[in-house]
């Protein structure tokens, strides 16, 4: 059915007078021939490899007891944030506090302790943010990034600036919550152009600039824009037109996704373009809506998929009857779409709750990305060998 769909989208050239039902047919086939084109994977593998690197740096450098305890310190701060996820307060008050007393420990050195401060920090911030303490979230954020900033220069883990990347992509989040969407996209602006390597300061304490990012895999940089685009797809999910478009062209009219890699920047700043289009005429924004979800080139996955929803948004509210089968097929394809921002998770939910669909189970949230797995079998080994 797929090739089919591929032979269908392509026999349609596109044509921004088409008739209402025939858009929709175009998008449905679009988004069925996207899904034949591979997914990018260079970035999910870069990432991969970098964690792995910094596990075997820790490894070279912290005993076996240390190993440990910054292990469950980093699992107890992964189940905090799950059961703040879940409004467990009480468990993620609980898990927070059991972390820390691995962190007290005085059988771990001052570079265990630290390690284990960089998983419990960024962790209270996530609890800050999300039961509403946003000033305080901002705080440990920066915090976060200084505790990173020493593991670098003081025990040479220099990969714990790609954290202080992701940081900044968590800071542009909570100032759209603290001062509204325009700060919000000027930050952002200010972070993309230090990530394409634009800029080398930022507007926040320490030490940054090309020296640190020289030594991330250009896969890993590409990995953090695509985060700070999933965060500037929540923040605007909801956000009126009027605002919407001058927030988007405040980060299309900079340099900050100018040069750089031809396929990245292109894909990242049409999906961008497609954003300002949303807001417009519906035909010529799914018009062209089609013809992104039919790229044909490696597919950036996050990307993609919120494009999909759009247009699926999209075409709900321009044909509702004849969408139904399109919007079902994204829907049952993003599952619980785990992997969105939480206002376009809403969105899904309320969309799968129209059609009457039983909520998707929950997955675990990923944390943060940081370095440490934890691995309850190794963790038993290890007691016994201690």
């Amino acid at each position: 059915m797929e090739s089919l769909a591929a032979f269908a989208y392509a026999a349609f050239p596109p044509d921004f007078n088409s008739a209402p039902q025939e858009v929709v047919f175009r998008v449905h086939q679009a988004y069925r021939a996207g899904r034949l084109i591979p997914r990018e994977t260079s970035t999910e593998t870069n990432r991969r490899e970098f964690l792995a690197s910094m596990e075997h740096l820790a490894a070279s450098r912290l005993s076996r007891r240390e190993l440990l305890f910054v292990s469950r310190c980093k699992g107890y701060c992964d189940e905090a944030r799950h059961a703040a996820d879940h409004n467990e307060i009480t468990v993620a008050c609980r898990s927070i506090s059991a972390a820390q007393m691995f962190a007290d420990s005085l059988q771990i050195s001052p570079e265990a302790r630290l390690l284990c401060r960089s998983e419990i920090v960024p962790a209270e911030a996530y609890l800050d943010e999300l039961w509403g303490d946003l000033h305080s979230a901002w705080e440990k954020v920066l915090e976060s990034a200084r505790i990173d900033q020493e593991l670098e220069e003081h025990y040479s883990y220099h990969g714990t600036h790609a954290h202080r990347l992701h940081l900044l992509n968590r800071l542009v989040r909570l100032e759209a919550a603290i001062s509204g969407l325009l700060p919000a996209m000027k930050l952002a602006r200010v972070v993309l152009q230090y990530q394409s390597g634009k800029r080398c300061q930022m507007p926040f304490p320490g030490a940054w600039g090309h020296e640190y990012t020289r030594h991330l895999p250009p896969g890993l940089l590409r990995f953090f824009t695509v985060q700070l685009v999933m965060e500037i797809a929540g923040i605007v999910a909801e956000a009126h037109p009027t605002q919407l478009r001058p927030a988007i062209e405040m980060i299309l009219d900079s340099d900050a996704l100018e040069q750089g890699e031809v396929f990245w920047t292109s894909y990242v700043r049409r999906w961008m373009e497609l954003k300002v289009l949303a807001t417009g005429n519906p035909t010529p924004y799914l018009t062209h809506c089609a013809d992104y979800l039919a790229w044909p080139a490696l597919r950036v996955a996050a990307l993609w998929d919120t494009t999909a929803l759009d247009a699926a948004l999209t075409c709900k509210s321009l044909q509702p009857e004849q969408s139904v089968p399109f919007i079902q097929e994204v829907l049952r394809d993003l599952g619980n779409a785990h992997y969105f921002p939480r206002p376009l998770r809403r969105i899904v939910a309320r969309m799968q709750a129209e059609l009457g669909w039983a909520p998707a189970p929950a997955r675990c949230r990923a944390a943060e990305n940081k370095v440490f797995v934890v691995d309850r079998n190794k963790e038993k080994a290890n007691e016994s060998d201690e």
